[in-house]
């Protein structure tokens, strides 16, 4: 399916613009930010090695250098990650060449078998944005040829598998994943396997305007998911073009104004 696109060519990336929208998955590889691997590593590792036991928040809005988790990690490297040339260039093929960022965290994939064959979940809850647009971009920590799970989603009109309606792919840590926020997918494992994790990244494209109020359906969602995260309050990065929907970039910035000592 993506054998015959070169992944360093951009004029190929308009096809897989078009994949896409068809299938809402498509994978690069990720040379394309290999500078940015032994960072990431380095990132984890650190985390992991917090005296005491690390914290859900420790992994979460790495990016953000107001968050707590910039406590731990260099925080100004994982935005500079998220805000690289590589990546957005190609993200504006897909969602257009405005570009908001707005998540990050290092998530760990299952490690056994026991994944539910018949429940698929959705990203679209993470994205209380309207209209409904944007990615989720999967960057994996651990070496390539390392046994992965298989990601499995529900799109396109010919999937491969006509039993059971479904597309697949065994994740490698060659690749990055990006799909769209609407598919249903799941990831399983077919044998145990060790603790592994990847980095995720949202965005959104600047034409949707993200919903800070508290009461909305969208926030109310995200809270049940995420009790101990106000997503409500989360800044947004504009990481490329204009904003299009009047959003709201103030909310979420906590410096400290200046004073003389």
């Amino acid at each position: 399916m993506y054998s015959k696109l070169n992944p360093f060519d951009l004029d190929s990336e308009r096809t897989r613009a078009l994949e896409l929208e068809k299938d809402g998955v498509i994978r690069w590889p990720v040379d394309i930010i290999s500078d940015f691997i032994p960072f990431l590593n380095e990132q984890f590792n650190r985390i992991q090695s917090q005296k005491g036991k690390s914290r859900p928040w420790h992994y979460w809005e790495l990016h953000n250098p107001w968050s707590t988790s910039s406590t731990i990690v260099d925080s100004w490297g994982f935005l500079d990650l998220c805000q690289s040339h590589n990546l957005l260039e190609r993200l504006g093929k897909l969602i257009g060449p405005d570009i908001i960022l707005f998540d990050s965290r290092l998530m760990a994939y299952p490690r056994d078998t026991q994944t539910k064959k018949d429940v698929f979940c959705s990203d679209q809850v993470f994205f209380p944005v309207h209209p409904l647009e944007g990615v989720t971009v999967r960057i994996p920590l651990s070496e390539r040829n390392e046994e992965r799970p298989i990601f499995i989603w529900k799109a396109g009109p010919s999937p491969p598998d006509q039993k059971s309606g479904t597309h697949y792919f065994s994740i490698t840590g060659a690749e990055i994943i990006v799909h769209d926020a609407r598919i249903r997918y799941r990831i399983e494992s077919k044998t145990e396997i060790p603790e592994n994790y990847e980095y995720i990244i949202r965005y959104f494209p600047a034409t949707s305007g993200f919903i800070r109020e508290a009461s909305s359906k969208e926030q109310e969602q995200l809270t049940e998911v995420f009790p101990l995260m106000n997503y409500a309050k989360i800044p947004l990065w504009l990481v490329q073009g204009t904003d299009r929907a009047k959003n709201d970039f103030v909310t979420g910035f906590s410096t400290k104004p200046g004073r003389w000592i």
